[in-house]
C-alpha cells in the first residue's frame, strides 16, 4: 500500500496542528517552571563552596532530562520508518 493514498495519513496530518498545539504548550510551561524552581536555586547553591559540587551534578541530570524527551518523540517515527520498504511505485509499508 502506498502511503499517499492510506487514509491513515490524512486523519494523522488533521490532528497534527493539535498535537504540535499541545507540544509547545507543554514545552513552554515546563520552560517557565524550570527557571524559577530549578535553575535559580542550582545557581544560588553552586556559589556555596560546600554545595557546588552537588549542584554541579544536578545541573548534569537537568540537562539529561530533554535528551530523553526526543528518545521519547523519534521512537514512533523510527518503528513506522521500520515496516517502510521502497519499491519502484513509491514508498509503501507493510502492516
Amino acid at each position: 500500500m502506498v502511503f499517499s493514498s492510506d487514509p491513515r495519513w490524512s486523519e494523522a496530518l488533521a490532528q497534527l496542528p493539535d498535537y504540535l498545539g499541545n507540544h509547545v504548550r507543554v514545552s513552554v510551561t515546563a520552560a517557565g517552571a524550570r527557571t524559577p524552581l530549578v535553575s535559580l536555586p542550582l545557581a544560588i547553591f553552586s556559589r556555596m563552596p560546600h554545595h557546588a559540587r552537588g549542584a554541579a551534578r544536578a545541573c548534569q541530570i537537568v540537562q539529561t532530562v530533554p535528551a530523553w524527551r526526543y528518545w521519547g518523540c523519534f521512537y514512533p517515527l523510527l518503528l513506522a520508518l521500520a515496516h517502510c520498504h521502497w519499491h519502484g511505485s513509491g514508498l509503501a509499508f507493510s502492516v
